[in-house]
C-alpha cells in the first residue's frame, strides 16, 4: 500500500523529530531521566493507539465502532458515580444524564 502525501509528510516530520531527539541526547542536552520518560511514552502510545483511517469520515466511523461498547456500559452505571475512561484514569467522565439511543 502506498502512503498518501499527507502520510509521507507526517512520517518525514516524525523522522526529523527523532533525529532532533538523538542529537539532543548525543550533545548532552537531554538528561537520561527525561529520555527515559520520552521512550516510555512512545512505547506506551505505540502499544495503545489503534491505527485509524486518514479519511475523516472513515476515522470517525472506526473510532465510534471501537468506543460504542464502552459508551453503552456507561448507561448501566449509577449516574452519580464518576468513572475513569481508559486504563490510565487520566480522563474522568460523569455518567449523569447518560441516555441510550436506539
Amino acid at each position: 500500500m502506498t502512503a498518501s502525501l499527507a502520510q509521507q509528510n507526517c512520517l518525514a516530520r516524525l523522522d526529523q523529530l527523532d533525529a532532533q531527539l538523538l542529537t539532543q541526547v548525543s550533545e548532552g542536552n537531554l538528561d537520561l531521566e527525561r529520555l527515559h520518560k520520552i521512550a516510555n511514552t512512545k512505547a506506551y502510545l505505540a502499544f495503545v493507539l489503534e491505527p485509524m483511517p486518514i479519511d475523516p469520515i472513515a476515522h470517525v466511523t472506526a473510532a465510534h465502532t471501537q468506543v460504542r461498547p464502552y459508551l453503552e456500559q456507561l448507561c448501566d452505571r449509577d449516574p452519580t458515580i464518576t468513572v475513569a475512561a481508559g486504563n490510565t484514569g487520566v480522563w474522568l467522565y460523569s455518567t449523569e444524564g447518560a441516555t441510550t439511543r436506539a
